[in-house]
């Protein structure tokens, strides 16, 4: 699969945040937290994401309308409209005969709910750290308050994973910091919430 292609795809499914690492770049993780013990056979990981609108934080900033942001910037935009674009990227994926596991942002230190199923296999629910694999695509860094940066929207994303068999091109990681370093975080903040 051409990733170019697999990426006009998510472009077009409504996309805005898009990198891919090889299974290689989580190597030393802990098999607890590693894509192979979700799916053996993955070749890549595809991080693919949805930018927060900017005007979803108005209201917060005004201090006279929160339930915007809740809907268009949190709930609705990663629960509906990020997954419904991660499965169309999966489907598309599955439509050129690879297989592909969507995965959503969930928070990766629940811990597990269940025993193994075999021998030598963790307890469930196995979940990816997503702002991780972000980092590992190429998509960003992370930055203070452990929040996942992209060059382009700051902290302002939901993302979402999926891991298929497709042996794509690794996005390059970035070389270049987001977040200034040394720099006092309460003179870059709008608000003066620091």
């Amino acid at each position: 699969m051409n990733v170019n292609e697999l990426c006009e795809a998510a472009r077009a499914a409504g996309a805005d945040v898009f990198g891919v690492a090889n299974v290689e770049r989580f190597d030393e993780l802990p098999v607890r937290r590693h894509p192979r013990t979700i799916f053996p056979e993955a070749r890549s990981v595809i991080v693919v994401g949805r930018r927060i609108p900017r005007g979803a934080l108005r209201g917060v900033e005004e201090g006279t309308q929160f339930g915007n942001y809740a809907l268009y910037g949190r709930d609705w935009l990663d629960n509906r409209f990020t997954s419904l674009m991660t499965v169309q990227v999966a489907e598309f994926l599955e439509d050129h005969g690879w297989e592909a596991v969507p995965l959503p942002n969930l928070p990766p230190e629940v811990p597990p709910m269940g025993v193994s199923v075999r021998p030598g296999a963790p307890e469930p629910n196995v979940l990816l750290d997503a702002d991780d694999a972000a980092v590992r695509a190429g998509v960003g860094e992370i930055g203070p308050m452990d929040v996942l940066l992209t060059p382009q929207f700051g902290p302002r994303q939901r993302i979402q994973m999926i891991l298929t068999d497709a042996e794509l091109e690794p996005s390059p990681l970035l070389t270049e910091p987001i977040w200034p370093a040394g720099e006092d975080c309460r003179s870059l903040c709008p608000l003066g919430a620091i």
